[in-house]
């Protein structure tokens, strides 16, 4: 028998859920997609996955495509909505929206891991003829909320079975405006028995939003409603949960309506950041939306490329660890600077208002400073932070020892020049009598430690 793709709600008006949290599980695929999601005239389809334990597996169908959302050709309002929450995973070849505009595709991720198999797109960008079908689309939305984002690259490939650059052609989104952050059960529905967790469904003028019911089985009553994704633009929002459909006996039935109305709190919520990692040799991940998401960007054992000024997150801060590479096609403004790697193609970083820097780093063997091919320059009320020193001295009991050894050490280097009038010093831990044994210089290409001048008398 032929092998059939996975369809979550693949009927007129249908409705389906898959929640999972925990194990691992695997679609080999089938046909022309391994899983297909609210495929036909007005389906609703939801997928959570949630859980450091967690891990849906796609194989890819026939055209090697994994994941397809809506229908190519009805013109109904086919909705899916794909989380990936708390540290699991989608490991997958590629994602797409069919070609019918009125489908809607939410892919939301806090605090999970996306695991591209392919190094062509990894959330595909809109295509009229890919040589396999009429066409295909991005994603409607690709939201970042408070945990984030972590990219793993390391299995990604390509035709010929060798590391190549990946690609995310697509905005990486923080939330805006509300968010549902909380659902209240009412109190009569945790009275009701059911068979199994009943339907939540959430409407009004936002987007992408989804919950589950939380069930007791061995009670057998519902105990809370977990939203698994809050959404973006909503400031009413009216969700229902089902009333009679999944009762344990006829006498748990009431006369009241099929659906409980419940109380959502609509408010603010975080966006993260974006953590990618590879396999060495600069394996890349390249993206090329218009990205807003928060927080910071980290790249270990990676090259990750930001195609234009777009891509980089205004503000957002960069961590690059050692040997690695973030590589610039515009010029950016960064919050903040931290690790040991690269930043290349010439254009500057400005606007920095700290750069963080690991005291264990400093001391540790083959220490490389943070550089820049380009111009770096710190924004008013700069500073530059050394962590860990505490600690350091605590061990060695001297301070002044510390000082001596950080001596011209240098704590970054850009090719094109650093600026900055009134960069401070930030020693966490520290006493002020310590603080004054450490002194930074920012001039030239250069941000380093330099000697302190004159006496410092230490009382114990």
């Amino acid at each position: 028998m032929p092998k059939r793709p996975l369809a979550i709600s693949f009927a007129s008006a249908a409705y389906g859920n898959w929640y999972q949290t925990g194990g691992t599980a695997t679609i080999a695929g089938g046909e022309a997609f391994g899983l297909r999601m609210a495929y036909g005239n007005g389906g609703y389809a939801e997928m959570t996955l949630a859980g450091p334990e967690t891990q849906l597996m796609l194989k890819g169908g026939t055209w090697g495509t994994d994941f397809v959302a809506g229908s190519a050709t009805d013109g109904n309002v086919d909705t899916a909505i794909l989380n990936v929450n708390d540290g699991a995973t989608l490991a997958y070849k590629k994602l797409y929206k069919e070609a019918n505009d009125a489908a809607k595709f939410y892919l939301n991720f806090n605090g999970g891991v996306l695991k591209p198999g392919n190094c062509w797109q990894a959330i595909g960008q809109d295509d009229a003829d890919n040589g396999k079908q009429t066409a295909i689309k991005k994603p409607t939305a690709v939201m970042l909320y408070e945990k984030g984002l972590v990219v793993d690259i390391t299995n990604a490939k390509n035709g010929s079975g060798n590391p190549d650059t990946t690609f995310i052609d697509c905005d990486l989104s923080a939330p805006t405006n509300g968010s549902i952050v909380s659902i209240a059960v009412p109190s009569g529905a945790k009275t009701m028995r059911y068979i199994h967790a009943p339907r939540v469904l959430i409407t009004g003028d936002g987007q992408g939003a989804s919950a589950v019911a939380v069930f007791d089985s061995t009670t057998e009553r519902v105990t809370g409603i977990k939203v698994t994704s809050p959404g973006f633009g909503y400031t009413q929002a009216t969700v229902m949960m089902e009333r009679n459909a999944y009762v344990k006996t006829v006498s748990d039935r009431t006369d009241s309506g099929n659906a409980w109305t419940c109380t959502a709190t609509i408010g603010s919520v975080a966006s993260g950041g974006l953590r990618v990692i590879g396999a060495g040799n600069k394996q890349r991940l390249n993206l090329l939306g218009r990205n807003t998401y928060a927080g910071v960007t980290v790249v270990e054992n990676a090259s990750v490329r930001f195609d234009g000024a777009a891509a980089h997150p205004d503000k957002g801060g960069l961590d690059i660890g050692k040997g690695s590479e973030v590589k610039l096609t515009a010029s950016i403004v960064a919050g903040s600077l931290a690790g040991q790697g690269e930043i290349t193609g010439g254009p500057s970083v400005s606007g920095v208002t700290n750069l963080l820097v690991d005291a264990t780093a400093l001391f540790a063997d083959g220490y490389t400073p943070l550089s820049s091919e380009g111009a770096v320059a710190f924004g008013e009320n700069a500073k530059v932070t050394i962590t860990g020193l505490r600690e350091l001295i605590d061990a060695a009991g001297d301070a002044e020892t510390f000082a001596q050894a950080l001596e011209k050490k240098t704590l970054l280097v850009a090719a094109k020049g650093v600026t900055g009038s009134s960069v401070s010093l930030e020693l966490p831990g520290l006493t002020d009598d310590e603080a004054k044994l450490f002194k930074i210089r920012v001039s030239g290409t250069t941000v380093k430690f330099s000697p302190v001048t004159g006496s410092v008398i230490i009382l114990r």
